[in-house]
């Protein structure tokens, strides 16, 4: 058994979801089992917040020249950053956020 059907086990054991059972109020029980899914997505309805599984997707895999690209961007900011900052880490007057990520694109082109 994988670790999600040994926790929706525990649940369906445990004294809280056999008084839901009593009380006939399923529609918590099947919250629970749902919430335990390794990938979920919380919906909201008319009146409550229920938790759907979603399908679980695999992480891309980077090229290396993509990889290579986030590295000189990655270095570019810093070097940016300590020139657009001040020392206690505030932005100097006429930085903005978009200006060091222009100059730092700007920067990891030219590095390449």
């Amino acid at each position: 058994m994988c670790e999600t059907c040994d926790e929706i086990q525990r649940i369906l054991t445990a004294n809280r979801i056999s008084k839901m059972i009593r009380d006939g109020d399923m529609a918590d029980l099947a919250v629970e089992a749902l919430a335990l899914t390794p990938q979920g997505r919380t919906v909201k309805t008319a009146n409550t917040v229920r938790k759907v599984a979603t399908p679980v997707a695999k992480a891309a895999i980077r090229s290396k020249p993509a990889r290579a690209a986030g590295r000189r961007l990655s270095r570019a900011l810093k070097e940016v950053n300590r020139g657009a900052r001040t020392k206690g880490g505030k932005l100097k007057k006429g930085w903005s956020q978009a200006k060091i990520m222009s100059k730092a694109h700007k920067l990891a082109k030219r590095m390449k």
